[in-house]
């Protein structure tokens, strides 16, 4: 059976100047990603963006908040790839 593509849109919160690209899903379902780049001429977006991708193996693109910490993500993948974000470890 052939995977089905969906359209998957989710709100992001970017933390910049991070070691590596990391993302986690926490237990309420937000999503929050470290980027190694700093907030200056959309270098940490194009992380993000770069980030997810791969991470997601699809295409992904910043629909809103491009000089925000908050962002609104669309990204054309298959309908589970969005498990592929680990949950955030519980402290």
């Amino acid at each position: 059976m052939p995977r089905q593509i969906i359209m998957a849109r989710f709100e992001v919160r970017v933390v910049t100047n991070a070691r590596e690209f990391a993302a986690e899903r926490a237990a309420d379902g937000t999503i929050r990603c470290r980027v190694p780049e700093k907030p200056e001429k959309g270098k940490a977006n194009l992380a993000l963006i770069k980030g997810l991708s791969k991470l997601l193996g699809c295409g992904a693109r910043i629909v809103s908040g491009a000089t925000s910490r908050k962002k609104v993500i669309e990204a054309d993948c298959s309908d589970g790839a969005l498990l592929a974000i680990p949950l955030a470890k519980r402290e």
